[in-house]
């Protein structure tokens, strides 16, 4: 990626959104003190480092963010820390709201709706049992209604137990249009799937894993 980028020394006020959701993404990776709980600081040290190699933006909270494994204040601290630093260096940043149940996801959701450096919410859908149609639409209108402003991006992850398409993009989009892109994980096994809703649903944008970034 080009090393000229210069980073913006205000807050970063504008959401993300197809436009501008693209390049390279950098997931971070939690951290843990020896009681198990979060380490501010040296997560804090790593984003530092992050944001020094002038990568595109950052996302957090995915797998590689354990985001099972946090209280919700942890969550709250990993954001506050997420968006001093980011909104500071003018780095684009995504925050995952991950969880098992929808009011969980709308708690994180909304706390991080009022942090206007933050750009977008990653999210996945409720993971242990698997969605029918309508609690798969009901899900992502539920998010869309509670925060209408905050521009989604959707974890698409087989161990969500539904792997979507691109005819359910085409549905969720009618109930959550502030869906503006989906992260395809292992889109290597599910590559067909991934192509075709690059080109079923072109008003997306799509990210793959790094051993991707050609094909995909």
């Amino acid at each position: 990626m080009p090393s000229n980028i210069v980073r913006n020394s205000e807050p970063m006020m504008s959401k993300l959104s197809v436009e501008n959701l693209k390049g390279i993404w950098a997931g971070v990776t939690m951290c843990w003190d020896v009681d198990y709980g979060f380490d501010e600081k040296i997560y804090a040290e790593n984003i530092k480092g992050i944001i020094a190699d002038n990568v595109d933006g950052i996302y957090t909270t995915g797998s590689t963010g354990e985001f099972y494994a946090l209280e919700y204040d942890e969550f709250c601290s990993m954001v506050d820390i997420q968006a001093d630093l980011c909104g500071r260096s003018g780095m684009p940043l995504q925050i995952g709201c991950c969880s098992d149940a929808t009011q969980k996801t709308i708690r994180m959701l909304e706390y991080v709706a009022a942090k206007e450096e933050v750009g977008a919410a990653q999210i996945a859908i409720p993971y242990w049992m698997e969605l029918t149609d309508r609690e798969l639409l009901k899900f992502f209108s539920d998010l869309h209604v509670a925060c209408p402003g905050m521009p989604l991006v959707h974890y698409n992850n087989p161990r969500s137990k539904r792997y979507l398409g691109a005819e359910d993009y085409l549905r969720i989009l009618q109930v959550a249009p502030n869906l503006i892109g989906v992260k395809f994980g292992l889109a290597g096994s599910n590559f067909g799937a991934l192509q075709d809703a690059i080109w079923m649903v072109p008003q997306l944008s799509y990210f793959v894993g790094e051993t991707l970034l050609a094909s995909g």
